[in-house]
């Protein structure tokens, strides 16, 4: 079965304002640890920036 991945990230917030591409860099690099520890799994989650802020979600799901 094929997987579908989607990621959106929203950067409109001070986190994002000195260093754009770091702060994006460890948003992936906490999606990646996530996708490491659950890698048959279909998944959802919400994620976060350095500080604190939902900026965004990421799937893996089954394509029908």
């Amino acid at each position: 079965m094929s997987k579908v991945f989607k990621l959106v990230i929203n950067c409109d917030n001070a986190a994002f304002e000195d260093d754009p591409v770091a702060e994006i860099k460890e948003i992936l690099k906490k999606a990646m640890q996530t996708l490491e520890r659950e890698p048959d799994n279909p998944c959802y989650r919400t994620m976060f920036d350095s500080n604190g802020n939902d900026v965004g979600r990421f799937r893996l799901k089954d394509e029908r």
